[in-house]
């Protein structure tokens, strides 16, 4: 066909041929340039650390003349990544300073008070290195017996340098001032589990408190959270002696101790126990007991082993007994059964002792018994489930063993217990508080030895309920009436909405009244428990602020 054409035509696809050939020859330039300048990866471990989900892995292509070339230029790129990927992962240890608080301490000695002014305190650092922090500080004296010279501070929220302006008022002598130690604590709010203390410090005040003279104090937190380092478990037990008023402390075993337990001149030796769990329901009046396992079981045979079982009983009933099977040579049987005690009202179980008895069985005579535990249900907060571990002892008649023991024996005298002639009783219940709903919970569960208020000899009581913020009395609930009795069991169940941001401002003033059917009911006893309160009921206030979502049960003694 190109005879055909002219010579224009000719020349002109010559020309567009040659310009073609220039165009991929340029292409190819270009295209072994980019190859020499960045060598295809090899796998992803050459990636960038933002690129190794988008970029995929693409094979080495390798060209005459290029080899060396490449390897270096790859070495060099690697070295560069590996750089880079080294900062961009490195996290930076937790600082060692959490912060400091600032304070002033005076003793006014005309009225002997010390007076205590929480200022401020600056770069807190939270539990998850936040930029905000919700804060509050925690104020003890010790010594303190009673609980009375303890004080919480209001929460300031989202802020990393606290603004508290505190002021508290300690009646003290100033004898009893100089033999003090003052420790503060500033503790994190979380919402959704315990709170989480940031720092804390202690200071005697024996050289540095003057009479009249203020003296004020900018002082470092510091966190006894951040070591993981486990200081050791101790098991002792206290047994308490009546007649002779003195209480016998049993140091049993220790283990895993910083310093070791053979710098405490003393030898260390394996402990009887038996692991066991609880479980009440409130609803079927049902107690569930799951015996677990025991350790460390005496041998009772010559081969060196014993064959245990295990028995368990709600004292003072023996008559009702529950026996598991027996473990044949062995002495860390796991016996994982279960007994349940049916029939069991809550106001009856509070004044039983559970009792496991741990047995090593004999065919031809009477089986030997290896040791007991006991615990009473009423130390006990059924409302969640208990999980606990207690020491075997010998079966004795005197004294009541609290707790577990080795190293020596202690003795400290205590003074006998003497009822009040003016007790008014005691009431039990439960706090539960839930932060996400606001929602405030109080179980009434019961009272005992209530004050007489008929000319009968009983009562009628009820629980009356008054939730009170900012001094403001916002709302009351009452129980049922039971009719004469002075230890009445209730198990109502009442709830209260209380924001998250005014649970701090909140107390329950529980009051327990008797009924009058002509006059006016009359108030045997009261009790409060939240901001206004202090001591042990404040304690039951904080455990519940402790323990979101869950349940906290304890008694309490009614006052005027």
């Amino acid at each position: 066909m190109l005879l055909y054409l002219s010579e224009e035509a000719k020349l002109g696809i010559v020309s567009g041929a040659i310009a073609i050939l220039i165009l991929m020859v340029i292409c190819m330039v270009c295209k072994l340039s980019r190859l020499k300048e960045k060598p295809a990866y090899r796998d992803s471990s050459y990636l960038k650390a933002d690129d190794k989900s988008t970029t995929r892995k693409v094979p080495m292509v390798r060209f005459p003349g290029f080899d060396a070339e490449c390897s270096d230029c790859e070495q060099e790129k690697r070295a560069k990544i590996n750089d880079n990927v080294a900062q961009q992962t490195s996290v930076p240890s937790p600082p060692k300073n959490r912060g400091s608080i600032k304070f002033s301490l005076i003793y006014q000695s005309n009225v002997q008070i010390l007076l205590l002014n929480i200022i401020e305190a600056n770069q807190l650092v939270g539990k998850d290195f936040w930029d905000t922090v919700d804060s509050y500080v925690k104020t003890r004296l010790q010594p303190d017996n009673d609980g009375t010279f303890r004080r919480q501070s209001q929460v300031v929220r989202k802020s990393k340098n606290p603004r508290f302006t505190e002021n508290y008022e300690f009646h003290l002598s100033f004898k009893e001032v100089q033999n003090s130690t003052l420790y503060l604590s500033l503790w994190e709010i979380d919402k959704y589990s315990r709170h989480y203390m940031i720092g804390e410090l202690q200071m005697k005040l024996d050289q540095l408190i003057k009479a009249d003279e203020s003296m004020a104090f900018n002082k470092e937190l510091k966190c006894f959270q951040e070591t993981n380092a486990d200081l050791g478990e101790i098991l002792f037990s206290l047994s308490y002696m009546p007649t002779a008023e003195r209480m016998s402390v049993v140091l049993m075993k220790a283990r895993n101790l910083n310093p070791p337990l053979s710098d405490w001149d003393t030898e260390s030796r394996p402990i009887r126990r038996v692991h066991f769990t609880l479980d009440y329901s409130f609803n079927n009046n049902t107690l569930t007991v799951g015996v677990v396992e025991a350790q460390d079981v005496p041998a009772k045979d010559f081969s060196g082993t014993s064959d245990p079982y295990a028995r368990v009983m709600l004292l003072p009933d023996r008559k009702k007994k529950f026996d598991t099977r027996v473990h044949r040579k062995t002495l860390n049987p796991v016996f994982n059964e279960t007994v349940v005690f049916k029939n069991l009202p809550y106001s009856e179980i509070t004044n039983r002792t559970l009792c496991i008895e741990l047995y090593d069985f004999d065919r031809f005579s009477r089986h030997d018994i290896i040791g007991e535990a006991k615990l009473p249900l009423i130390d006990v907060d059924l409302a969640g489930n208990v999980d606990e571990w207690r020491a075997l002892i010998p079966p004795s008649s005197s004294g009541g063993l609290l707790g577990v023991s080795k190293m020596q024996n202690v003795l400290l005298s205590v003074p006998s217990f003497q009822p009040s002639k003016t007790d008014l009783g005691h009431i039990c219940f439960s706090l539960r508080y839930v932060p996400a709903a606001g929602k405030l919970q109080v179980v009434i569960l019961e009272a005992k030895d209530l004050k007489s208020m008929d000319v009968s000899g009983y009562s009628d009581p009820y629980v009356k309920i008054s939730l009170i913020q900012e001094g403001r009395k916002l709302k009351k609930k009452k129980t049922t009436v039971k009719k004469r009795t002075l230890n009445p069991y209730f198990n109502e169940t009442f709830s209260f909405q209380v924001a998250f941001e005014n649970i701090e401002q909140t107390s329950l003033v529980i009051s327990v009244l008797d009924y009058d059917r002509v006059g006016r009911s009359e108030v045997i006893g009261k009790c409060i428990v939240g901001e206004l309160s202090s001591g042990p009921d404040k304690q039951h206030w904080i455990d519940m602020l402790a323990s979101p979502r869950r349940a906290v049960a304890q008694w309490h003694t009614l006052h005027n």
